[in-house]
Formats: structure tokens, sequence, C-alpha cells
């Protein structure tokens, strides 16, 4: 009874000391969550936006706060931003994953040997749910609250200068009677991953449902990948959505005002994030 006691406590004070967004360290390219309309049934739109909350281990006590930031929601998966601190232990840090929706609703990934499982309250004002790994064996705990989202402030500008010239073929038609939902897809698109690498993609043109592209971008020396470009035709436009290949998957959607894009690179669950804007060729 008294571990039980001591237990409701911790969990009292972590709801009364619930860390906000400005705690963490995040990717510059954080941006709120699409509207609940936008994410699919009410029960799963619930899990969308901003959570925080402290790590709890009965053994050890209180450990790193969190944050848990469900940026999209798919038919089976969620695009997740973790990010956690704790300044007295020097550590901080964030990844973005792509994490499962269970029954519940609620969310479900792993990250090397550890497997995160949270479930929403019937409520929908907390998630609750644990860590923990099978070797060594450990589990840690947490409850996490709803907190309003504030994006990280710019710290570099853009990097989309440091791309090549466009290339002379990479030029842009739109039949004049393209409708706006296709038309505002076509142009020039540039900006930057939140792995630093820039990049542009050029939508020459959709006709029948299907765009011609042209992708580009720039070394990444730490990953040991080089310049790229590719040349696309027949890439599928379905519903507001633009995707190619496998291992990595590239998913583009534009926004209702046509000015940007926000681009999801992904490969074996791990995901980096860019939003493209438009820009005028020279």
């Amino acid at each position: 009874m008294a571990r039980l006691l001591g237990l409701l406590g911790v969990v009292l004070l972590l709801t009364a000391c619930t860390p906000g967004m400005q705690r963490f360290t995040l990717p510059e390219n954080v941006a709120p969550p699409a509207p609940a309309a936008q994410q699919g049934p009410p029960a799963l739109a619930a899990l969308a936006g901003p959570w925080t909350g402290t790590w709890f281990t009965p053994d050890w006590g209180l450990g790193y706060d969190a944050l848990l930031l469900v940026e999209s929601i798919d038919a089976d998966q969620a695009t997740v931003l973790y990010a956690w601190t704790n300044p007295g232990r020097g550590g901080d840090g964030w990844y973005r994953q792509k994490a499962r929706l269970l029954p519940g609703p609620g969310l479900e990934w792993t990250r090397g040997t550890w497997t995160f499982r949270l479930h929403l309250d019937p409520d929908g004002a907390r998630l609750a749910g644990t860590t923990e790994r099978a070797t060594p064996p450990d589990k840690a705990f947490i409850t996490m609250e709803r907190t309003p989202f504030a994006a990280p402030p710019p710290k570099q500008p853009p990097a989309s200068a440091a791309l090549p010239r466009l290339p002379a073929e990479a030029r842009i038609w739109a039949p004049a009677e393209l409708p706006r939902a296709a038309a505002r897809w076509v142009g020039i698109w540039e900006g930057t991953w939140d792995s630093g690498i820039p990049c542009r993609l050029v939508v020459q043109g959709i006709a029948d449902g299907k765009a011609k592209i042209v992708y580009e971008w720039r070394a990444d020396p730490q990953a040991g990948t080089v310049d790229g470009l590719r040349r696309l035709a027949d890439v599928n436009v379905p519903a507001g959505i633009l995707t190619w290949g496998q291992a990595p998957t590239l998913t583009f959607r534009v926004s209702a005002d046509g000015r940007t894009l926000r681009g999801e690179w992904e490969r074996d669950g791990d995901v980096s994030a860019a939003t493209l804007r438009k820009v005028v060729p020279e």
C-alpha cells in the first residue's frame, strides 16, 4: 500500500510540473500538427499535437523530461517527433519516427532496444505509458499532458542557396485549363531537411493525375552521400500527396494556400522532415 501511495504521489507531482516545449532542443522545421479534420477519425485526431511529461523509474525516481509531438496521422501509423532533456545529467536530443497506431487509441514504436507504448485516457486529457527493454531488463513510466505549441526560434538562414543552379531542362509547363488543386503543385520548391541537407523539387507539370518532376539534393558527408538528381515521370498525385520510392520513401503534401510543401523522408521507420517553399527561377 505504501508503494502504491508513493507512486500516486509521483504521478500527481509530474502532472503539476509538466514541462513546456521551450525546454527542449528541437529542429527548426517543427510545425503545428494539421487541423483535426485532416487527421482522420476523431478518436485518432485526439492524439495529434504536443505532449510533455517526465519519466519515472521505481528504482531510480524521476528521470528525463520528454516531449512527444504527433505531427501527422495516416491510416495505420503516425509521424512523431520525440525529444528529451535532463540538464542535471547533461543529456538532450530528438528524433522523428514512424509509430504504429494501437486500439484505444494509442501509439507504439521501437528505437534501438527500447519499445515505447502510450495510450490516450478516455477523457482525452493525458497519454500514459511505458518504455521498456528486455536485455538488460528495464522499464520506466510516464504520464504526459497536452502542452501549448511553441515553434523553436530560427537558428540559421535557409540553406537552399547551397544548391547548384537549376538544370536548364527543368522547364515548367502548366496547361491553362489545369484545375487549381493540381496547379498549386506546379513550380520550383526549395528547402532543407532537418538533417541539414538542402533540396529542390521541381514539379514541371501534371496531367491525368500524374506529375513530371526533377528532385535534387546536396551531399551529406556525415552519412556518406553525394550530390544527386533524379528525374521522374508519371508520379501519382492522389488527394494532395506526391510520393515515390522505397527505402527511402519521399512524401510531399502541399499546403492549402499552395505556398509550402511539407516533406517526409522515411526509411525503416526513421523520418526526416522538410518544409519547402516556392521560389521564382532566375
